[in-house]
C-alpha cells in the first residue's frame, strides 16, 4: 500500500466484526480472535483482487540484471529518491571548476572549452576531474553522464572514474558513442575523485599538435541517492506494466515488453539492455495476526513469525529484516512497519468476515444479505474510483499490460 492512505488499526475491524456476531471485544477469547482473523484475511482478499485500488498498486524502480527482475525470492534494493548535489564543493552539470590541462584533447561543455596534454591521456590520466567534498560515508552516490563523443570515426573511447585515494569506486566500460551514463558508488570517505578519463589511440597525434576533435560533455552530474532496503518485496500478482520512466509522472512514458517467468520478469527486445526499470504492479494482499508481540519470540521478514498484533494501539506490525531478531520494540522503525487497514474498505471487510463466521454457525440467510451489502460498496466504490480517476470506460474492463 502507499504510504499516504488513511489506514486505521486491525483491532477496530476485528472489534466491529466482534460486535455483530454479539461478542463482547473486551471479554474476546483468543481462539475468537484468531477465527476472526481467518475471516479478515480471506475478506482482504477478496477487496484486494476486485479492482486496481490505488490503495493496492506500487509502482518502483527496480534493477534490471541480465534482463530479468527479480520479484520473489531475492531481497530488493529499491532507490526512492534522488537529490541533485550541486553545493558544499560537489559539482555541477557544468564542469566548470573542473582541472584539465595541456593542449591536445578538447572537451567543452556549455562555454567552456577544457583539454589534456598527449602525456596526460597516454597515460589514461584523466582529462577532467573534480575532487567532491561533504560526502557520507557508506551512502550511496549516482554519476549520470550525459556525453556526446564527436560524430567522425575514430578509436578513442572515455571512462568514468570514481576513486578515493587509491580505492577505485566505480570504473565504467567504455564509452564510445552518445550516451546517458549512469553508476552508483559507496563512498568510503567523506572525499572522492570523478573523472572523465580519456584513452586516445590514433599514434598521429603528438604533443603540441592542434585540438584533433571536440567532445560535449551536455551534463555531468552527482546525485546523493537514499536507498531503502525491502526485502524479500511483496511478490508481484498482477503486473500492470514495466517503462523507462514513472508512468505516474510522466505523460507518455517509455513502455518496455516482458514476459512473465517462474520467479522473474523477462524483458524483451531493447528493453534488455537497461539498468533499471519503473514496474507497476499489484502485489500480494496483505495478511494480519492475532498473535500477541513477544520479546522472546524470534521474528523475521518472511519467516514463520512475521507479523506482531500490539494490544496498546490495536495494531499489526510486520516484520522488516530478512535477519532473525529478538526483543526489538515494536516502536523501532528499523525493524517493524504497521500493517495498517485501508479506511475505506472498512465496512466491506466486516460485512464479509461477518459472513463468514455466520456461516460457521448454519445462519446462510443473513451471511447472504451482508455479502450482498459488501459487494454493493466494493461496486460503489470502484465506480467512483474510475470517476474521478478520469476514465470513461467501463471500469471492469482489464487494463493493458
Amino acid at each position: 500500500m502507499t504510504d499516504t492512505v488513511p489506514i486505521i488499526a486491525f483491532g477496530q475491524v476485528v472489534d466491529a466484526v466482534a460486535t455483530r456476531m454479539g461478542w463482547d471485544p473486551i471479554r474476546l477469547q483468543s481462539n475468537q480472535a484468531a477465527a476472526l482473523t481467518v475471516y479478515l484475511n480471506a475478506a482482504m482478499e477478496t477487496v484486494w483482487n476486485f479492482a486496481d485500488w490505488p490503495e493496492a498498486m506500487r509502482c518502483e524502480l527496480l534493477p534490471v540484471n541480465d534482463n530479468l527482475i527479480p520479484w520473489q525470492a531475492n531481497p530488493i534494493t529499491t532507490r526512492i529518491i534522488t537529490t541533485d548535489l550541486t553545493t558544499n564543493g560537489l559539482f555541477e552539470a557544468s564542469l566548470l571548476g573542473w582541472t584539465n590541462s595541456g593542449t591536445l584533447w578538447q572537451w567543452q561543455a556549455g562555454t567552456a572549452v577544457f583539454s589534456c596534454t598527449q602525456a596526460d591521456a597516454t597515460a589514461a590520466e584523466a582529462g577532467l576531474f573534480q575532487t567532491v567534498t561533504g560526502l557520507t560515508i557508506g551512502r550511496v552516490y549516482r554519476l549520470t553522464l550525459d556525453l556526446t563523443l564527436p560524430a567522425i570515426s575514430m578509436g578513442d573511447f572515455v571512462k568514468v572514474k570514481a576513486e578515493s585515494g587509491a580505492t577505485v569506486l566505480h570504473l565504467s566500460a567504455a564509452l564510445t558513442k552518445s550516451t546517458l551514463y549512469t553508476a552508483d558508488f559507496t563512498a568510503t570517505a567523506t572525499t572522492a575523485k570523478i573523472s572523465i578519463q580519456l584513452f586516445p589511440t590514433n599514434t598521429v597525434m603528438v604533443a603540441g599538435a592542434a585540438p584533433k576533435f571536440t567532445g560535449q560533455a551536455a551534463q555531468f552530474t552527482l546525485h546523493d541517492t537514499a536507498l531503502i532496503r525491502i526485502a524479500p518485496r511483496p511478490p508481484l500478482d498482477m503486473v500492470r506494466g514495466v517503462f523507462g520512466e514513472d508512468p505516474l509522472s510522466v505523460d507518455a512514458p517509455v513502455t518496455y515488453s516482458y514476459r512473465l517467468g517462474p520467479g522473474c520478469l523477462h524483458l524483451l527486445a531493447t528493453a534488455r539492455d537497461v539498468a533499471e526499470a519503473w514496474v507497476l504492479y499489484r502485489p500480494l494482499p496483505p495478511v494480519y495476526t492475532s498473535s500477541l508481540y513477544s520479546d522472546s519470540t524470534t521474528y523475521q521478514n518472511g519467516g514463520l513469525n512475521s507479523l506482531a498484533y500490539d494490544t496498546t494501539s490495536g495494531h499489526v506490525y510486520r516484520a522488516l529484516p530478512v535477519d532473525p531478531f529478538t526483543a526489538q520494540a515494536l516502536t523501532n522503525t528499523a525493524y517493524w512497519e504497521i500493517a495498517g487497514v485501508p479506511a475505506r474498505w472498512k465496512e466491506a471487510l466486516i460485512r464479509l468476515a461477518t459472513a463468514d463466521a455466520l456461516e460457521e454457525q448454519d445462519q446462510y440467510a443473513k451471511a447472504t444479505r451482508l455479502r450482498a451489502q459488501a459487494m454493493d460498496l466494493m461496486e460503489n466504490a470502484a465506480l467512483t474510483h474510475y470517476h474521478q480517476s478520469g476514465q470513461t470506460k467501463n471500469y471492469r474492463t482489464p487494463i493493458a499490460a
